[in-house]
């Protein structure tokens, strides 16, 4: 049965960002029934070139969100939402043209679904960023060249999603509570969490795809690595995500100080 689709994305600062995103959004082979922005108090003109934005028929509503977090945007945004699924996706993250429709159809296919966990391809644009994705993002960067086996054996017992690429009902939203608003990172993985403990049934959606900008320099990578780190320390929680990159990085520090003692250590680095 068809369900009413609302597309929700936190936004703030991203005013040459707008014409890609919503530029995709409206070239969608399935189009939302709504699309509901949270500006997180932009301090540029963003608001504005989304308003203004050509919307083709479909409603794009800016909502305040002075909590700036994404948690508080995302909550108010659904508030104002009047559709059963509730799609979330990063502002400035360009989505797949069947993304909308690949990520609808297995609400419709079976009420009893709370969760869907889309996926993402990273934007590369230098060495320095496939880098980065290889490190930090493998299994998205190279799912193309999995068979089904491999990519069922990536599936956790327990799927929790964060807010990247992922449909929740607006029902499960009000369930869980909406999301936490005091966390600056990781609110989304702090409500997929709640979602499961409270037995929400989730299900990962491979042919849905949103395309994900990756930071273009070490400054950017470190700040990416310190305010998810703070996150996960805030919620009390450390993924193994985050602690397979914690290794990663911290062996590679350790080579490079042993060029202290020899200059083999920062090679091997």
């Amino acid at each position: 049965m068809k369900k009413s689709v609302a597309l929700v994305m936190p936004v703030r600062n991203e005013a040459t960002s707008v014409v890609q995103t919503l530029t995709a959004v409206l070239a969608s082979s399935r189009l939302p029934d709504e699309i509901i922005i949270a500006d997180g108090m932009s301090t540029d003109n963003t608001a504005d070139l989304i308003r203004k934005f050509p919307n083709q028929g479909i409603p794009i509503r800016v909502v305040a969100n002075p909590s700036i977090f994404a948690g508080g945007g995302r909550n108010r945004a659904i508030a104002e939402s009047s559709s059963e699924i509730i799609l979330l996706a990063d502002f400035g993250n360009k989505i797949d043209v069947h993304w909308i429709e690949n990520m609808v159809r297995p609400f419709e296919e079976d009420d009893s679904i709370d969760v869907v966990a889309g996926w993402f391809k990273p934007l590369i644009e230098n060495d320095f960023q496939h880098c980065m994705a290889s490190i930090h993002y493998y299994e998205s960067y190279s799912l193309d060249r999995f068979t089904e086996e491999q990519k069922q054996a990536l599936v956790p017992s327990a799927i929790i999603p964060g807010g990247l690429s992922v449909g929740i009902t607006k029902k499960l939203w009000e369930r869980v509570g909406g999301f936490p608003e005091w966390l600056k990172k990781g609110q989304d993985k702090m409500f997929s969490r709640k979602a499961h403990a409270l037995g929400a049934k989730a299900v990962i959606g491979w042919d849905a795809w949103i395309y994900h900008h990756i930071r273009s320099s070490p400054k950017e990578v470190f700040n990416q690595l310190y305010y998810y780190g703070k996150g996960n320390g805030q919620m009390r929680y450390i993924s193994p995500h985050f602690i397979k990159l914690a290794g990663f990085y911290g062996i590679l520090t350790l080579l490079l100080l042993g060029g202290l003692i020899s200059w083999v250590f920062p090679i091997a680095a």
